[in-house]
């Protein structure tokens, strides 16, 4: 008996888990390190009011993209450059060498904390 392609997609999208959740990491660096202890304080920043009846929607959006459950989109990213100067490169390599001075400084500042050094 052969592989089908359904099994064939389901192999390739949890091949991708990882880099998701690698992805969703740095994505709340970049909250916390801006000043947003909460997810929702964030999303109501980055895209409606919490009286806008879509809030929930991007909410729940966002906090996928942030545990890693769904990719983070490149559009988002994005605007996260317009708002931040936060780099495709750091979301999706970790590469902070482009990266605003003082948001690398509070990121590593975080990860050292992370790590207990």
């Amino acid at each position: 008996m052969g592989i089908c392609g359904e099994d064939i997609r389901m192999a390739k999208k949890d091949e991708r888990k990882p880099l998701n959740v690698e992805y969703g990491h740095r994505l709340r660096r970049i909250r916390l390190a801006e000043g947003f202890p909460h997810i929702s304080s964030f999303v109501e920043e980055m895209f409606v009011s919490k009286d806008d009846q879509a809030f929930k929607r991007y909410e729940s959006r966002y906090s996928k993209w942030e545990s890693g459950d769904v990719g983070t989109p490149v559009w988002f990213v994005s605007e996260l450059r317009k708002r931040y100067g936060v780099t495709h490169d750091y979301v999706f390599e970790g590469d902070m060498s482009a990266l605003p001075r003082d948001l690398r400084r509070r990121i590593i500042a975080m990860e050292r904390k992370e790590r207990g050094t």
